[in-house]
């Protein structure tokens, strides 16, 4: 059933009293997102650029467009947790819908009886995510080991075509937003891995580009970490223009944005976890650390040399080890000892992995096929992607320099989120809006580019 309008300044969702002073006490958050932080915006501005976002997910791309100067009309995202989210930051309006279903006239038609937008206005910037999971590296790394297995049909129809899900065909919703709304320019975001796949033969990419009618369309691979983003994410990015305007510049960058894991994480380590995500800083909680956890996790070494992050000061976790997971069902205690005998000796001398008295082993990193991994994330350097399914891979994104893994803050942090950007649900549930998320940071590049194209059409 259609909701009532919802009205300027009304906020729908359940909303607690937030809490106060925590950027304020975090002086790391403030430094990685500067002044612009804050996530509230109280009023309509008739002066700032207007913007949609759609497939908005807990609101990254919405939180970078109004760093950069947007003002957000509203937004459309499916998932009912993510959307408590984006609502608990941000004052301007998100329905809940299933964007296949819900017409783009329906959209305008509610912005225009709210009041927000008046009948017929036009807007500058539609901007979205469609989330496309066969895209996915890690996607496609699970069913090309359902194809060596024989378990997925014809390996050659999979290499080069499609796969079959209708999710992966989300850009075309995306397409009619902008059909009816009509903005000057268009962002659409998503996963690198789509480049080397095809629509009856021809590239994904070239039919993305030719679907919109009316539009220049460009499209560029950014990695997020170039951008002030303390990650490792490689995203397309799609950027078009209404023909006869100005072409939006791809955002520079340097080495001097480039942000380290460690930095940004190291004021977070004194911190006691919550058990319920709402400790002395919000969603810093993780799966608890078993026994098996507490012993292994000793000896998965990042590759960082030593170094210093202000007062603190960080080990050696040389050389780079990674392991082949053990489930808890083949656990037994009796590779403890042997495992703690072993050690880095079984990886220098080449041994593939360590061996109890009773035979029992354990193995190292696999080369092939998708297998769990355990991992520790580099302190020196950016952190990995962060995926969605963080929760349930965890033992992928193991403390730099702590024997546990990341806790939801930490990951938000990785993604550029600031500390008072706070996050509804299960801690599953949070994880995985955090690696769904578009980086708010990469966003704010992307939209003073988009900004600083309109200037030239006023000029």
């Amino acid at each position: 059933m259609e909701d009532p309008p919802l009205r300027l300044g009304e906020v729908r969702g359940p909303l607690r009293p937030r809490k106060q002073g925590v950027v304020g006490r975090n002086l790391l958050s403030r430094a990685l997102l500067g002044r612009q932080a804050q996530t509230r915006v109280p009023t309509r501005d008739a002066v700032k650029p207007k913007a949609i976002d759609l497939f908005a997910g807990p609101g990254g791309l919405s939180l970078g467009l109004r760093m950069a100067g947007f003002e957000i009309l509203g937004a459309i995202e499916l998932d009912e947790v993510a959307g408590d989210t984006y609502r608990r930051n941000f004052d301007h309006p998100s329905k809940q819908r299933d964007i296949t279903q819900y017409h783009p006239k329906e959209f305008r038609s509610f912005l225009e009886d709210s009041e927000i937008l008046q009948q017929g206005e036009g807007i500058d910037l539609v901007a979205g995510g469609p989330p496309c999971p066969g895209f996915s590296l890690i996607g496609r790394s699970k069913i090309a080991d359902l194809i060596k297995k024989g378990e997925y049909g014809d390996s050659k129809e999979f290499r080069h075509r499609f796969i079959d899900d209708p999710r992966n065909e989300l850009f075309r919703e995306f397409v009619k937003y902008v059909d009816e709304f009509q903005p000057s320019y268009f962002i659409m975001e998503n996963v690198s891995g789509m480049t080397s796949y095809q629509i009856d033969d021809d590239p994904i990419v070239d039919v993305i580009k030719g679907s919109f009618d009316g539009y220049e369309v460009r499209h560029n691979i950014l990695n997020s970490s170039n951008f002030g983003v303390p990650q490792d994410r490689k995203r397309i990015i799609f950027l078009g223009n209404k023909i006869g305007l100005s072409e939006v510049k791809w955002p520079e960058h340097s080495d001097a944005k480039i942000k380290t894991a460690g930095e940004v994480i190291a004021d977070l380590s004194d911190m006691s976890l919550s058990e319920d995500g709402k400790g002395e800083i919000s969603s810093h909680w993780t799966r608890k650390t078993n026994d098996r956890d507490k012993i292994l996790f000793k000896f998965i070494k990042s590759g960082s040399p030593k170094g210093e992050i202000g007062d603190l000061k960080i080990k050696s976790s040389e050389p780079r080890q990674i392991y082949g997971d053990i489930f808890p069902s083949k656990w037994n205690s009796d590779l403890i000892p042997a495992f703690k005998k072993a050690g880095m000796r079984a990886w220098k001398r080449g041994r593939c992995f360590v061996q109890s008295d009773s035979g029992r082993r354990w193995k190292m990193y696999d080369q092939e096929g998708f297998k769990d991994k355990m991992r520790r994330i580099r302190w020196d350097r950016p952190a990995p992607t962060i995926v969605a399914h963080l929760a349930k891979d965890g033992y992928m994104f193991i403390h730099p320099w702590k024997d546990r893994t990341i806790t939801v803050r930490e990951a938000a942090r990785f993604q550029s989120f600031p500390d008072d950007f706070e996050f509804e649900g299960s801690m599953t549930a949070q994880f995985r809006q955090v690696g769904n998320a578009v980086p708010p940071l990469l966003a704010k590049a992307l939209g003073e580019s988009v900004i600083e194209a309109l200037s030239s059409i006023s000029d």
